[in-house]
């Protein structure tokens, strides 16, 4: 009989999909190695479940008087215990333990034939991983008990990171703000043009314009994002909106009031001036694309984007770096100036039939629409010339930055593009 009995001896096991392959294997120990681990890419991940199915949340914001920033993040699918979509809920299963008694009991409470049989459970986050807070880390523990003896197993997880998209990625929305004819006439022209541009191009992809605010700056106050976790039918993907740290600017909110729904969610970290990168925190705290920092404050509005930007491209990184080159463009003027035609205009391009007002979008050294002078004239203002040595090396600090980190070299033209240009 005590042979007999050790051979019954109950055995927990719990498992998720530590091996990422989008399963939950019980037949075999794939899923086992990873089982205890939190590694980059191994470990059983869960997501933040923060979409709006049916936009509750947008609709309680856009009702009545405007919640706090804190209220209005507050909201989402998971905020309470109602499960409002269980697809983006990780699997968790427990092994089948044929040899328990009708007595048997596990600490999350079912009944013994269901806990004979395997649970098969899901599990989801309220919230993203956090700077100073919640790392995203959770252990599952599972416990049987029966006719006296006890027996545990745990597995853990980790709240899959938020990421930032990329130009190699599909588009899947276009997102601009509407302006108008009365407030700001230019942005009106621009968004029709770009209709325009998109139905020629046979772009289907939605254009979902922000009207809510007089901010027309939309890729100044939010940045677009995901969280994804594997599943037997491929990844599962939530669409996640990052607000700008700066908790003044009110148009921001619109991600949390217009761009959350089902499949679709946001969130914030608030806090800092213009000049602090408050939301590097934040995004640090994702522990996946650790941000570069690169100087920009000798830009006027100082964006990144101003000096750099990345096209998707047909080679080995399916990426090519597009930064400008000052001195390629004086000398385009110089060489111009030197075959006879100093006295031609410096700038082909016409002003705007309207006119560009010196307080074009209240910014306030104005735009004064394109300067008249020829190419003699504009290579005699060396303040001009200073400027864009003083620019070019600017811009080399930042290139060399992304060189040591991305192991691109100046002689490689199919990553590292440079265009001509005057700042």
């Amino acid at each position: 009989m005590h042979w007999l009995l050790s051979l019954l001896q109950i055995l927990a096991d719990i498992r998720a999909d530590s091996n990422r392959d989008g399963r939950v294997d019980l037949d075999g120990d794939i899923d086992i190695p990873h089982k205890l681990n939190h590694l980059d890419h191994a470990g059983a991940i869960f997501l933040a479940n923060i979409g709006d199915t049916d936009r509750r949340c947008s609709k309680l914001a856009l009702n009545g008087s405007p919640p706090s920033n804190e209220k209005l993040a507050a909201c989402n699918d998971a905020s309470d215990n109602i499960q409002r979509s269980p697809q983006y809920m990780a699997p968790l299963r427990t092994v089948p333990i044929s040899c328990l008694s009708p007595s048997a009991y596990g600490t999350v409470s079912v009944e013994d034939a269901t806990l004979q049989q395997g649970l098969n459970l899901g599990l989801d986050a309220r919230d993203t991983r956090r700077p100073g807070g919640w790392d995203g880390r959770v252990t599952v523990r599972f416990t049987v008990h029966d006719r006296g003896k006890m027996s545990a197993d745990s597995v853990k997880l980790r709240v899959a990171p938020i990421l930032t998209y990329h130009h190699s990625h599909s588009v899947h929305q276009i997102l601009t703000t509407a302006g108008n004819n009365t407030f700001n006439l230019f942005q009106a022209k621009f968004v029709s043009a770009f209709d325009a541009a998109l139905a020629e191009m046979n772009v289907n992809s939605p254009l979902f314009k922000f009207n809510a605010s007089d901010d027309i700056w939309a890729q100044n106050f939010f940045e677009p994002g995901y969280t994804s976790m594997p599943s037997p039918d491929g990844p599962v993907t939530l669409r996640i909106m990052i607000r700008s740290a700066q908790d003044s600017r009110v148009a921001g909110r619109q991600v949390f009031e217009y761009l959350r729904a089902a499949g679709t969610g946001a969130v914030q970290h608030l806090g800092g001036a213009r000049d602090e990168p408050y939301i590097l925190e934040y995004l640090q705290a994702q522990e996946i694309q650790d941000p570069l920092l690169v100087d920009v404050d000798w830009l006027a509005v100082g964006h990144v984007d101003e000096m750099l930007q990345f096209l998707p491209a047909n080679n080995s990184l399916g990426w090519v770096m597009l930064v400008p080159d000052p001195q390629e463009g004086l000398a385009i003027l110089r060489h111009a100036q030197s075959a006879g035609h100093g006295k031609t205009g410096a700038f082909s391009r016409q002003n705007d039939t309207e006119g560009n007002p010196s307080d074009l979008f209240g910014i306030p050294w104005g735009l004064r629409g394109v300067p008249s002078y020829t190419i003699d004239e504009l290579l005699l203002q060396n303040e001009l010339i200073e400027a864009n040595a003083n620019f070019s090396e600017r811009i080399k600090a930042t290139v060399d930055v992304l060189k040591c980190k991305t192991g691109i070299k100046d002689a490689d033209n199919t990553v590292y593009l440079r265009f001509s240009a005057l700042g």
